[in-house]
């Protein structure tokens, strides 16, 4: 009896832990396929290009021929701001549509659609790399379609916003979306090093097939288990679920029956017939056209609103400052991380190939993940550091490696450039759980959705500026471009300071108020 008593428990508890997980293995997916895309993607096109513009030449020696290595790398560069500008586009306004979208009828068609955008462009670049002759300009076409599903950036908002609506509790949103972040790492990690493993013994079209298979199960796993409930709706469930699990008394369940019947909770599946009814009504009335052209100035006004009404306590500058560093970070990051950076690799003197870069990104995701864990358990955890500190730490963390970078000239440097970063993964997913808390449960979508708009626009202007940068000053110094990211992110550090500082004097003088009380 008594071991049976224990089983329950246990499986009880099991059930419990999984009914927690939501996101998590879809993001993991998501990252585990981007690290099997994103190295050959870049190395591919740099091939292409090699074979385009010096047909006949041996691409794998053109580190002894400087001034067609730089020839070579100027065009990979302008392909990257033209990718970019394609994708990025149409992003602007379906990351608007979508966001808005999701603030009213869920999270999940906006990753579904999200993660089918992928799957088209990355198929796309299979069919180029598989047939050179093809013309590169393929790949803007569908990148430009795709940008129109939201792409990327549609999937890991809508999917940090679905985390908001199934933790309720403000406190504990920053740790599990730290957990988020180290979940992105650890996918990083594993993918990073078995796509070297296979860049080793496949060819660049095979490896991308892999990651094309893993976002088609990501799909199928994001349709099975994420719900499309209204966010609101969302949130009263996961509350009266988290009752009954604690109080497992059938009273308690009687009581959520009577409370479904006088319509203070709506079920899920209740709420998604609703939310079709409702759907089909509003398409009725007026042309698809103008709803969606009305759909689109609502949620730029409520999104403008969001962020311009009138606070308590600065929160409204607090909000503006957390996106300007956001937006900062995102120019940097993206701009240095996920362009640049890969060719400043494989120009001379480092002249890293295709796994020799593969295997970096995994020890920099481990590394990275290693910092989270810091980041986490003793910062937050044991030193009691607030979430404007842990910004600041990872700024600083941030300045630290792109100074690192730029002097690097061995392969050990970049590593130690990377472990002096080892804290900057903090920065995402704490400001956006600090940024969270300024607001209102029914308005994290819409700060979300100003995120998105800001990333967008950030990842085109790095792409833009930061590659324009790069041509013009790598025959010169090609390290200079990440001291002028360096500069970037120290701008942004000094505007967080004011909001650490102003945050620390309101809550001593809520101290001193609380202690003559």
């Amino acid at each position: 009896m008594v071991s049976q008593q224990k089983s329950g428990k246990f499986t009880g508890l099991m059930k419990r832990l999984l009914g927690e997980v939501t996101v998590e293995p879809l993001v993991f997916l998501n990252f585990l396929a981007l690290a099997y895309f994103a190295v050959p993607m870049q190395t591919g096109i740099y091939k292409v290009l090699c074979i385009k513009i010096f047909p006949g030449r041996d691409c794998t020696s053109l580190s002894n021929d400087p001034a067609a290595e730089d020839v070579l790398q100027k065009a990979a560069s302008l392909w990257s701001q033209l990718m970019a500008a394609c994708y990025l586009g149409p992003a602007l306004i379906s990351d608007t549509l979508m966001g808005a979208l999701g603030d009213i009828y869920g999270r999940k068609i906006n990753i579904l659609i999200g993660i089918t955008g992928m799957i088209v462009a990355w198929y796309s670049t299979m069919v180029v790399f598989a047939y050179p002759q093809l013309p590169l300009f393929i790949l803007l076409c569908f990148n430009l379609i795709a940008g129109f599903t939201g792409f990327l950036s549609i999937v890991l908002i809508s999917s940090f916003a679905y985390l908001a609506d199934v933790v309720p509790e403000k406190e504990d949103l920053t740790t599990r979306m730290v957990i988020l972040q180290m979940v992105i790492s650890a996918a990083a990690v594993i993918g990073s090093i078995s796509a070297a493993a296979c860049i080793r013994i496949m060819s660049n079209v095979k490896v991308i097939c892999i990651g094309v298979l893993l976002m088609t199960i990501a799909f199928f796993y994001s349709l099975i288990r994420l719900d499309q409930v209204p966010p609101d709706v969302m949130r009263r469930l996961i509350l009266l679920r988290k009752q009954r699990l604690e109080r497992n008394d059938s009273v308690h369940e009687h009581n959520n029956v009577e409370m479904v019947k006088n319509n203070q909770v709506q079920p899920a599946s209740e709420c998604k017939t609703l939310s079709l009814t409702e759907e089909k009504e509003k398409v009725s009335c007026s042309s698809k056209f103008s709803r969606i052209v009305g759909l689109v100035k609502k949620v730029l006004h409520e999104t403008y609103l969001t962020y311009t009404k009138p606070r308590p306590d600065h929160n409204r500058l607090f909000i503006w400052i957390c996106f300007s560093v956001y937006f900062l970070h995102v120019v940097v990051d993206m701009g240095l991380q996920h362009s640049v950076f890969n060719l400043f690799l494989m120009r001379r003197p480092l002249s890293w190939t295709a796994e020799n870069i593969s295997l970096y990104r995994g020890a920099a995701a481990f590394i990275n993940t290693a910092g989270s864990f810091i980041g986490v358990l003793i910062l937050k955890k044991l030193f009691k550091f607030r979430d404007t500190a842990l910004v600041l730490t990872a700024l600083i963390s941030s300045i630290a490696d792109r100074i690192f970078t730029g002097l690097s000239t061995k392969g050990w440097m970049i590593y130690a450039a990377t472990s002096c970063g080892c804290l900057s993964t903090l920065l995402l997913p704490t400001m956006k759980s600090f940024t969270a808390q300024l607001v209102g449960h029914d308005e994290v979508g819409k700060v979300f959705t100003g995120f998105g708009l800001g990333s967008n626009v950030a990842h085109l202007l790095s792409a833009i500026l930061l590659n324009s940068l790069y041509s013009a000053t790598v025959s010169i110094y090609p390290g200079f471009v990440f001291f002028f990211g360096a500069c970037l992110s120290f701008i942004g550090s000094l505007f967080f300071a004011f909001v650490h500082f102003e945050q620390k004097k309101y809550l001593q003088s809520n101290e001193k108020t609380d202690e003559r009380l």
